[in-house]
Parts: C-alpha cells; structure tokens; sequence
C-alpha cells in the first residue's frame, strides 16, 4: 500500500471538514445569520458532490471529450473536463441532499442537523474510500458499444418460439359459409 501524499489527503479531506464547519455554524449560531447560512448552502451544493466525484474520477478520465475538428480552442479537452466535473459535484451533491432528507423523512425523523449529520457521514466515507479501478490498461482503448477486456458479452441464443396452431378439421367446419 502506497502512503498517500500530503497535499492529495488534505484535499480528500476538505470536503468532510467543510461538513464538520456547516455542522459547528449550524448548532453554534443563530438561525438566519449569514454566517451560518453560508457554510451550509457552500456544503450542501459541493461538500457530498466533490467526494463522489473523486472516486469515480478514472472512469470520467477513460471517457474524455473530443474537441471539433477545427481545433481553434486548444484547452478545450481540459475545460470541459472541468465544467464536467463540476456540474456533476452540484449535482451529486444535490441528489445526495435529496435522498438523506426523504430517507430522514421516511422514518419520521427529519431535521436539518440530521441531514447535514448523515450527509457529513456519507462524505467522510467517500473521501476515506479508494478510487475504483478500471479494467482497461490504458485509457480510451476500447470503442463504444464493444465489452472492456476481461468482460465476456452474455450469449445471446434465438429461442425457439412455438408457432400458433393450425385450426383442425373441427373448427374449419364450425365456421360460418359467409365469414371469410
């Protein structure tokens, strides 16, 4: 196991603190100040989001975007990396709020210290959790639609659907002369 380096486990480590500051300004000052009101919505839009999007950072680099063919912007790659990257923080973060609050709702015990409790939670694990690994050696190998290395597509065999009956004699004669 490698040691993490210094700066990359204060970075994994930024979105839960910022939980922990929007749990201390949420029992510690007066409601509506802005003060309190600031670190909370800042959490609850990037905090749970950007945790998330770490670990699934090596399967958003293996499907990069490919820039026009009249390649007049040469940081296109890396831009739209980032704003990928950030409108799925926002909305991660903002699912994750949604489901804490109706899963808090469901067992009748919501109250805004409770999901940013929960959602703090669900940050720190992601932000202890590893990356996930991807299968491919290097990035961008495979082709869409085609299975990664190492994953077999399921067989697909015809079945034999059984054909409708033929009418016997009996019922060819039970028909009416005018019907066709």
């Amino acid at each position: 196991m490698r040691a993490l380096p210094r700066t990359d486990l204060s970075l994994r480590l930024l979105p839960p603190a910022a939980g922990c500051c929007a749990l201390a300004a949420a029992t510690l000052l007066p409601a509506a100040a802005p003060l309190r009101i600031a670190p909370v919505a800042v959490f609850l839009l990037a905090g749970p989001g950007a945790a998330l999007v770490r670990l699934i950072r090596p399967a958003l680099a293996r499907c990069q975007a490919v820039r026009p063919a009249e390649s007049w912007d040469r940081g296109f790659e890396r831009d739209s990396r980032r704003l990928e990257q950030l409108a799925l923080t926002i909305s991660l973060s903002v699912s994750a709020s949604v489901l804490c609050a109706t899963a808090l709702l469901a067992v009748e015990a919501f109250s805004g210290l409770r999901v940013l409790l929960l959602l703090t939670a669900l940050t720190a694990a992601a932000a202890c959790s590893p990356e996930l690994r991807i299968a491919t050696a290097n990035p961008g190998d495979t082709k869409p639609g085609t299975p990664e290395p190492g994953i077999q597509k399921p067989d697909v065999q015809k079945r034999d659907i059984p054909k409708p009956a033929e009418p016997t004699a009996e019922k060819k004669k039970q028909t009416p002369k005018g019907a066709p």
